[in-house]
C-alpha cells in the first residue's frame, strides 16, 4: 500500500535558498579569481607607465639644464621643469669635478619618482654631430677605406673601389654622392644607413635613398620626399682654430718637413712649418696639439694615436693644407671611451693652388 508523502514547504524553501547562496558565493569566488590578476596587471601596467613618464620627465630636465649650462644661461639648484602638470627638480654638485658639474634631476609623475644625473666637464671644445664633416671641397674615399660614423659634406662625397661609410652620407646643396660605375667595373660606395643628396649614383644604401636624380643604386630608386639637404655651418669657429694654433706653437716650432717611419715618434704640442708624413707602419703619438702649415699624409699602415695622458678627452691634429689618408692609415684616441682624434684642415680646396 502506498501512502502519500508530505513535504514541508518551509524546509524546501530553505534548501533552495542555501543552493542560491552557495552558487552566488561560488560565482563571486570565480569572479574574484579572474578579476584579481587582471586588476593587479592593470595596476602594474599603470605603475610602469608612471615610472617611464617620470624617467622621461627627469631626462628632459637634465637635457634642459645641460643645454642652458653649455649655452651660458644661468641654472640654479631648485630650478624646475613642468610637463603636463608634473614636476622635475634640478640640483647641482660641483664639489669634486675641478670646474665641472654634476646635474641631478628628480622627476615626480603622479608620485612615481625617478632620478637622472649627467656629469659635465667644463672645457674648450666643439660639438660634432658627424664622424666627418667637410666644406665645399667634398670628401673622397679610395682603396677600400672605411669611415665608422656619419659623413656630412657641402661638396661631393666620392667613394671608389668598394669603400664603406658605416653610418649615413649627406651631400648638401647641389652636390652628389657617387661610387664607381658606368664604364668602369661596378664597385659601389657602401653606405650602411641613409644616403641623401641632390644626385646619388652607384651607391649601395642600407637605409633610405633620398635624391632627385640617380642611377646604378643597387636596384633602389630615388625617394623624392626630401628636398636637397641644406649647406651646414662648420661646428668650429675661426677663433677656436687660432687658439689651437697658438697652443701648438707654445710647445715649439719645427722648421721644414717631419717624416715618421717604422720607428715611430712622439710629438706635441708643436708647430711644423713644412709637411708631416707618417708611413712604414710607424706610429705617431700625440701628446699635445700639432699644427702643420703644409700637408699631412698618412699612408703605408701609418698610425696617429693620442697619448694615454689624454684620458677621455680628445686631441687635435691641424693642417692648413691637404690631408691624405691612404694605405690602411689609422687614427685612434687614447684608448678610453670618449677620446677621439680631431683631424682638421683649413684648406680652401678645390680652389687652392695645391689642390
Amino acid at each position: 500500500m502506498k501512502y502519500p508523502s508530505h513535504i514541508n514547504k518551509s524546509q524546501s524553501g530553505q534548501a533552495m535558498l542555501l543552493t542560491v547562496i552557495f552558487s552566488l558565493l561560488l560565482g563571486l569566488a570565480m569572479m574574484a579569481a579572474i578579476v584579481t590578476p587582471v586588476a593587479r596587471g592593470a595596476q602594474i601596467t599603470a605603475e610602469l607607465i608612471r615610472s617611464k613618464q617620470s624617467f622621461y620627465l627627469a631626462e628632459a630636465a637634465v637635457e634642459d639644464a645641460v643645454y642652458r649650462i653649455k649655452s651660458g644661461y644661468e641654472v640654479l639648484a631648485g630650478d624646475t621643469l613642468v610637463i603636463d602638470g608634473q614636476i622635475a627638480t634640478i640640483s647641482l654638485d660641483d664639489s669634486d669635478l675641478g670646474g665641472g658639474k654634476i646635474v641631478y634631476a628628480s622627476g615626480d609623475w603622479s608620485e612615481s619618482v625617478r632620478k637622472i644625473e649627467a656629469e659635465l666637464i667644463i672645457s674648450e671644445g666643439s660639438d660634432f654631430n658627424y664622424g666627418v664633416q667637410v666644406g665645399n671641397g667634398g670628401f673622397r674615399l679610395e682603396g677600400g677605406s672605411t669611415i665608422n660614423g656619419n659623413v656630412y659634406a657641402n661638396g661631393n662625397i666620392i667613394g671608389l673601389s668598394g669603400t664603406h661609410i658605416n653610418g649615413s652620407a649627406i651631400a648638401a646643396g647641389g652636390a652628389k654622392i657617387e661610387g664607381s660605375g658606368g664604364s668602369q667595373w661596378w664597385q659601389p660606395l657602401n653606405v650602411a644607413d641613409d644616403s641623401w643628396a641632390y644626385e646619388v649614383n652607384y651607391v649601395n644604401t642600407g637605409g633610405d635613398l633620398y635624391c632627385q636624380i640617380g642611377t646604378g643604386n643597387a636596384g633602389q630608386n630615388c625617394d623624392l620626399s626630401k628636398p636637397t639637404p641644406p649647406v651646414a655651418e662648420f661646428p668650429i669657429t675661426d677663433g677656436q682654430i687660432e687658439t689651437w694654433k697658438t697652443e701648438a706653437e707654445s710647445g715649439g716650432i719645427t722648421t721644414g718637413n717631419v717624416s715618421v717611419g717604422w720607428a715611430g715618434a712622439t710629438l706635441g704640442p708643436r708647430k711644423i712649418t713644412g709637411n708631416l708624413s707618417v708611413s712604414g707602419g710607424g706610429t705617431l703619438t700625440l701628446t699635445g696639439t700639432v699644427y702643420v702649415e703644409g700637408t699631412i699624409t698618412i699612408t703605408g699602415g701609418g698610425k696617429v694615436y693620442l697619448d694615454s695622458s689624454y684620458g677621455n678627452k680628445s686631441g687635435v691634429l691641424l693642417s692648413d693644407g691637404r690631408i691624405s689618408i691612404t694605405g690602411n692609415g689609422q687614427f685612434r684616441g687614447s684608448g678610453e671611451e670618449g677620446s677621439y682624434p680631431v683631424v682638421l684642415t683649413t684648406s680652401l680646396c678645390p680652389d687652392d693652388s695645391g689642390c
